[in-house]
């Protein structure tokens, strides 16, 4: 065997001593825990900094949500979850989705509502409503705004703290607390609406008195008032402009229908340098 020779001061291997590189089993790779690809081959996923869920405390939060909304929440729901700060109906999604957080994976926020939504009658909870309770706070909200509500009207329900009238329209049509599968609001407030000259209160009007108002109304502000001014009408505690507009659009306290507040001052502001008084 003849032994390598170099012309440098550095000592050569002989070939006896050159060992074949030892190739790594990439098939045995172990990932950051220290378990072989053979033990988990599933992607590591970062750990979720927020709370542990469960099934159940995913159906309470949504219960809870659509006793206040009349709606049950989506992955595209912004509002915050009821009793989980901080955390979002996407991220639950999510975390149903791909198995984190303590529920098992391939669930979703549908999946995990759809019991409720198929048996909400029996599980909703909430104040109970009757079409009598529903009809009387409507005829207040008429008496201070002049309209009927509908289910996207904004403001609490006259007499009904924390209620809306969306919850209540969708509390009808699904039928829960009290009410009859099918009883939206539209159905509810239709006799109403039909019979609505003998049923609603209030003070009687006539044009000369709404007149005289916003006489005096301009006298104070030198501005005519709109349906939209806002504060009590001049002469007429708790009235205000847009009821007494409502009221002559439809005809009602004795004022003909087909009218409005803008009609019945047009003639007062064609001819007002005259009739202003101050």
């Amino acid at each position: 065997m003849s032994t390598a020779v170099s012309n440098s001061n550095t000592p050569v291997m002989t070939e006896a001593e050159i060992k074949p590189a030892v190739v790594p089993d990439l098939t045995k790779a172990t990932n950051p825990s220290g378990a072989s690809s053979d033990e988990s081959d599933r992607l590591v996923l970062p750990k979720d900094r927020k709370g542990s869920l469960t099934v159940e405390a995913i159906q309470e939060a949504a219960t809870e949500y659509f006793e206040k909304t009349g709606k049950w929440p989506t992955i595209l729901t912004k509002d915050e979850v009821p009793g989980m700060p901080g955390d979002s109906w996407e991220a639950i999604d999510g975390a149903a989705r791909f198995g984190r957080r303590g529920l098992e994976g391939g669930q979703s926020l549908f999946g995990i509502l759809k019991p409720l939504k198929e048996q909400h009658g029996s599980k909703i909870r909430g104040t109970p409503l009757t079409v009598e309770a529903v009809r009387e706070a409507a005829i207040k909200c008429f008496e201070q705004t002049g309209g009927w509500p509908s289910c996207g009207a904004e403001g609490e329900v006259p007499g009904m703290p924390g209620e809306t009238w969306s919850a209540i329209n969708q509390t009808g049509r699904l039928g829960c607390r009290g009410l009859e599968e099918g009883q939206t609001l539209v159905e509810i407030l239709k006799p109403l609406k039909l019979q609505y000259s003998s049923r609603i209160r209030g003070a009687p009007l006539t044009v000369e008195a709404v007149r005289e108002a916003a006489l005096k109304y301009f006298e104070q502000t030198r501005d005519w008032p709109t349906r939209d001014t806002r504060g009590d009408v001049p002469g007429m505690p708790g009235e205000t402009w847009k009821a007494i507009n409502g009221a002559a659009r439809v005809g009602n306290r004795g004022l003909e229908g087909g009218q409005s507040l803008f009609g019945i001052l047009k003639h007062l502001k064609e001819q007002h340098g005259s009739k202003i008084r101050g």
